[in-house]
């Protein structure tokens, strides 16, 4: 009789017909569908507890028919060993499966749609913090849009995902498996919200899949580091949290577009805006301007001070943006690491570190050079640092320092 396999999704298959969906569809899939020979798990946490840093670590090799489970589990400085346990092998196909699953740009729309009537309910309370700092009627009239159409929901928790941290706490998940082919396929997670999306795979890139976090909850043994994570169930905080941070730069768009609409159509006739926030105490604008044309996307983040709703000194500010551009690209050293980039990776920020807001940042830079040995003359004078740029790109989250006369290094 054909044993029967429980696949992220939750639907049944028996293994004669997994085997053959896994083989058809294989021309779509990451890589090749191959059983795994040994899969790694490292679950990790640490923040503002005395119980932390935790960690749990699993082993799982194959043996015949199943797979044997080892590992430890606990505080990370005094882990305790699992007893070694069996494990079914479509548990691990279970896995094997969504880590090999084409790529998912975002939260799935079945998910977004169980969570509506969860979000109009957060969405509506008049003590949120959303309700109070967004009041123009076109903000009400996009939060009362977004928590009345599926589509919209999982557009902004998507955008959420990636726009709302929180402090002292920090999960760390990590997977390794290596296929009967000798393939290995690996996925990283960092995230703080349920579901721990979005993977980051290799090969594959960035997923949404929930079914290789489902996977990993049914390998996990309970009470292992992070498992709670991998259910569905989110909590009116959080979903809130996360709404915010989905929705935040289009309503702070909304506003900008209101009392701001000279500045934005000067800035518009230039480049390419977004990020954009007006605070109305001050007449300031913030904005991220694209430099179109370029092999790269230079991203100039600014400041920008307004009057009657327009750029107080445009051409100041233009040659602000051209000087900071320009200040990475004639900078041998800096230019050499960003052609390493991939093709899909070429976003480049960069921000200023000159004026007088900047002056506690200037003094961290210097901090932390003099830790690494690094430019002794701008270490014994910070104000160096006045011309300098700050440069990051989405590879990672290293920070860059490039000075007027071309010198770069990374600082973090």
């Amino acid at each position: 009789m054909p044993q029967h396999v429980r696949i992220g999704s939750g639907r049944s298959w028996s293994t004669w017909t997994f085997v053959l969906a896994m083989a058809l569809t294989g021309a779509d899939r990451v890589c090749a569908a191959a059983p795994a020979e040994r899969v790694e798990i490292k679950s990790g946490w640490n923040g503002l507890s005395p119980d932390g840093p935790e960690q749990t670590r699993i082993l799982l090799e194959r043996r015949g028919n199943a797979y044997l489970m080892t590992g430890t589990t606990g505080h990370a400085r005094q882990p305790q060993p699992l007893p070694p346990t069996s494990i079914d092998v479509a548990r691990v196909a279970a896995l094997v499966d969504a880590m090999e699953q084409p790529r998912q740009d975002g939260v799935s729309l079945a998910w977004a749609t169980s969570l509506q009537g969860q979000a109009r309910k957060v969405l509506d309370r008049g003590d949120n913090w959303v309700r109070r700092e967004y009041r123009l009627p076109q903000q009400r009239e996009m939060i009362d849009a977004v928590a009345g159409d599926p589509q919209r929901l999982r557009d902004a928790l998507t955008k959420g995902y990636g726009g709302s941290l929180h402090t002292d706490d920090y999960p760390d998940v990590a997977i390794r498996i290596t296929l009967a082919d000798g393939a290995v396929v690996t996925a990283h997670s960092a995230s703080q919200h349920t579901l721990m999306l979005p993977w980051n795979r290799a090969p594959g890139g960035t997923t949404f899949s929930a079914d290789i976090s489902h996977a990993l909850a049914a390998l996990l043994p309970s009470g292992s580091t992070n498992r709670d994570r991998f259910a569905d169930a989110m909590s009116d905080l959080e979903l809130e949290e996360i709404l915010t941070g989905g929705m935040r730069s289009d309503l702070d768009r909304i506003a900008a577009d209101a009392g701001a609409a000279g500045a934005l159509h000067q800035l518009q006739a230039r480049f390419r805006v977004d990020e954009v926030r007006f605070r109305t105490t001050d007449n300031i604008l913030f904005a991220t301007l694209h430099q179109p044309g370029e092999a790269f996307d230079f991203a100039v983040r600014l400041s920008l001070p307004l009057k009657n709703g327009a750029l107080v000194d445009p051409d100041r500010e233009f040659r602000r943006v051209d000087s900071e551009i320009a200040s990475v690209r004639l900078s041998t050293a800096m230019m050499l690491e960003l052609k390493r980039l991939p093709q899909d990776k070429r976003v480049v920020r960069i921000s200023s570190l000159g004026g007088d807001f900047q002056e506690i940042r200037r003094e961290s830079v210097a901090t932390s050079l003099a830790a690494h040995h690094q430019w002794p003359d701008v270490v014994a004078n910070p104000d160096l640092l006045t011309n300098a740029v700050e440069v990051e790109t989405e590879m990672d989250d290293s920070v860059w320092i490039v000075l007027a006369d071309g010198r770069a290094t990374r600082y973090l």
